[in-house]
């Protein structure tokens, strides 16, 4: 009986598209997925990067979401993503608002 590993290589790079949300406070709201890069097995904010109240991020999809409970002017966040195998970590920024209102069109 043979043993199989999966060695990882260091993360390249990854990225939302669309880069740039508006939510609304209160509303429930989420972002697309990043496009993958295979080698991206988890995702993580960086250290001093905290998303608007009541939004989260998704460690094994990238997702963001939640439902905002404070505005917040147009922000760029830095999210990270790697593997088990590699120190090296691939990052990618998205922009979020939280808007108090919106208007309707």
């Amino acid at each position: 009986e043979s043993l199989q590993f999966c060695h990882y290589y260091p993360p390249e790079s990854f990225s939302y598209d669309p880069s740039e949300y508006m939510f609304r406070l209160n509303v429930p709201a989420r972002t697309m997925p990043p496009c993958p890069d295979p080698t991206v097995t988890y995702y993580q904010l960086f250290p001093r990067v905290v998303l608007p109240a009541g939004l989260t991020l998704d460690r094994s999809t990238g997702v963001i979401s939640g439902t905002p409970k404070e505005a917040v002017a147009r922000k760029v966040y830095s999210i990270g993503g790697g593997n088990p195998d590699s120190q090296i970590m691939a990052s990618s920024a998205i922009t979020l608002t939280v808007l108090q209102w919106a208007c309707l069109d």
